[in-house]
């Protein structure tokens, strides 16, 4: 059942979505710099650059050239974080620290799980 909850408490939001990839595919396209900026880059919000160090304690960035999106009035985005789980294929984990939050020194968590769904499996 893909859809997306927010907690009772509103501390997080889950979403559950169906990609026609298996998880081992799925985590190489979270991890590689290359395909993350390929997935992950819009005109608005145009990739500069992406890093990971992919191993548990292991950092990574983001920055963007300046685009025609505006948050916080900030343009040209830069996040940063730890893995903080790091179990290929199945679960990732790593913190968020972003320069366009109201709060750029709030730290949030993003977590990947990822599984073969029966319908995948036959």
């Amino acid at each position: 059942m893909a859809g997306t909850v927010v907690t009772a408490d509103q501390d997080a939001l889950v979403s559950e979505i169906f990609i026609a990839a298996p998880p081992e595919r799925v985590f190489q396209a979270l991890i590689d710099p290359q395909q993350v900026c390929q997935w992950w880059t819009s005109k608005q919000c145009p990739i500069e650059s992406f890093a990971l160090d992919a191993r548990l304690g292991g950092r990574w960035s983001y920055d963007t050239s300046r685009g025609a999106l505006t948050v916080n009035g900030v343009s040209k985005f830069h996040c940063e974080g730890e893995v903080l789980e790091f179990d290929p294929p199945r679960r990732l984990a790593y913190s968020w620290l972003a320069n366009w939050h109201d709060q750029p020194s709030r730290r949030t968590v993003v977590r990947w799980e990822l599984f073969q769904s029966a319908k995948a499996r036959g």
